[in-house]
């Protein structure tokens, strides 16, 4: 949810942009089978320009920029994501990104055809399992994947939303993934909840298939209920691979049509090494630049509000690999979107209101007993940094999957929490098996804060 915050505030206190502003670099369609004919032990080929397999030569640009982070848009190993070739190919390479690496699924991942796929994407979320941890149950689960995390900009922040496109795959309904950005899905509600918790100005999202695009892989209708909740919420970039050349678009709305100071900024960056693809003979309505000729990453700066940037705003480079035999080159600067801000009218005083807009922090979560018996059961603790009203939602997994079992409200004071719960909900005795519980705190102001996990074991 975007703050709205007059605009004379922001330019009495806004500071200049410095030079340790982070930076990110961006790239997906990156690592040859190792089989290839053109992979020649990893060092790939340059003949006829830009060449084939040049996963080691991006990953010398990217490593020469020295990112905060690597967001790795899908595709990450040919054909078929297993394991062993990532062992042998992307490992190599952009395994040396690996500890700053921010991941997300191609179609790839889950598999080369429909006779050699495999619908948990095992060597994706195994060869990137401890990155994935950090971020969250979610990031590690298959039928999921998607996660967000924040990039610290001064004293304000990037939001950063990474998801999952399966759902637009060849694939998808092999490996169950049908349906699975459609208005209403699991992952959109989980979007429109996570975009709703922040307050930052500016935000990044990223995936696999893209929105809209003029290359050979063209754009993807089905993302549109992921794309139309971003730009409902004023998102700033959203980064895509899957078409394998490079295509920058500017600002546009649901329909792809431009919307100059509205709409979403976005890039396609499938030169991650694999090869170059044959664009559309015709450019989309709101495509700035496209190029098939060179491989290379995308260079993003982030920057915080500035007197000329009252939002935040960022920087956008392409780079090549070096060894392509391109001169292509694209850069430029963008300022963070939001909701029109109200009119300043020096005339009359500012009222002294001040609006609660700081939402409750719930912070270390405790199980006392994370393995009970119905009965017995066990207490949650938690600390709030302000009176709230937590809502405690238990799901329990079944199939891969978990599944709602119900819920209660405890209204609770500011400091450290105590909750017993029994192992009943409404004095139904919960079965045996796995459950996450959600702890949701909402303040008296409305403010709702991030919800923090826990999971526990009913014993027979």
């Amino acid at each position: 949810m975007r703050r709205v915050i007059p605009l004379l505030a922001l330019l009495v206190c806004a500071g200049p942009a410095h030079a340790a502003d982070p930076v990110l670099v961006a790239v997906g369609d990156i690592a040859c089978d190792p089989g290839s004919a053109s992979f020649g032990g990893g060092a790939g080929t340059t003949e006829p320009p830009p060449g084939r397999c040049h996963q080691m030569y991006t990953s010398d640009a990217a490593l020469a920029i020295d990112p905060l982070h690597a967001l790795v848009l899908g595709d990450i190993q040919y054909e078929n994501g297993a394991a062993a070739k990532f062992t042998a190919s992307y490992d190599p390479s952009w395994g040396r990104l690996k500890s700053v690496t921010k991941p997300v699924p191609g179609n790839h991942e889950y598999g080369a055809n429909s006779s050699d796929y495999d619908a948990t994407a095992g060597g994706y979320f195994g060869y990137f399992q401890s990155e994935l941890a950090a971020e969250g149950p979610d990031a590690g689960d298959s039928q999921k994947g998607w996660y967000s995390f924040d990039v610290s900009v001064g004293s304000t922040k990037w939001h950063i939303v990474a998801l999952n496109s399966e759902c637009a795959a060849g694939l998808r309904v092999q490996v169950g993934w049908a349906g699975d950005c459609d208005a209403g899905s699991e992952q959109e509600r989980w979007l429109r909840a996570d975009l709703a918790a922040d307050r930052s100005d500016c935000t990044l999202a990223y995936w696999h298939h893209p929105r809209f695009s003029s290359g050979g892989q063209a754009s993807s209708s089905i993302m549109a209920p992921i794309w139309n909740a971003l730009y409902s919420d004023y998102a700033d970039l959203v980064l895509a691979g899957h078409a394998h050349n490079y295509e920058r678009l500017g600002q546009a709305g649901p329909t792809g049509a431009r919307e100059p100071g509205r709409g979403i900024r976005s890039f396609v960056v499938g030169t991650g090494g694999k090869n170059v693809l044959p664009l559309q003979a015709t450019p989309l309505p709101a495509t700035d630049v496209r190029n098939n000729t060179t491989h290379g990453v995308l260079k993003l700066t982030l920057h915080g509000p500035a007197p000329a940037h009252p939002r935040g705003w960022y920087e956008w480079e392409f780079v090549d690999d070096g060894q392509s035999a391109s001169t292509f080159t694209d850069s430029g600067s963008g300022d963070c979107v939001g909701p029109p801000r109200p009119a300043v009218v020096a005339a009359k005083p500012v009222p002294a209101v001040v609006l609660d807009r700081v939402a409750p922090v719930l912070s270390r979560p405790r199980l006392s007993r994370r393995r009970f018996r119905v009965g017995r059961g066990t207490v949650f603790a938690f600390t709030l940094s302000e009176a709230s009203t937590a809502t405690l939602r238990i799901d329990r997994r079944r199939k891969g999957r978990y599944r709602r079992a119900g819920s209660f409200k405890r209204k609770l004071r500011k400091g450290r929490a105590r909750v017993r719960f029994s192992g009943r909900l409404r004095g139904r005795r919960l079965k045996p098996g796995v459950y996450r519980l959600s702890i949701i705190p909402k303040d008296g102001a409305g403010n709702v804060g991030k919800p923090r996990r826990l999971f526990f074991r009913i014993l027979k």
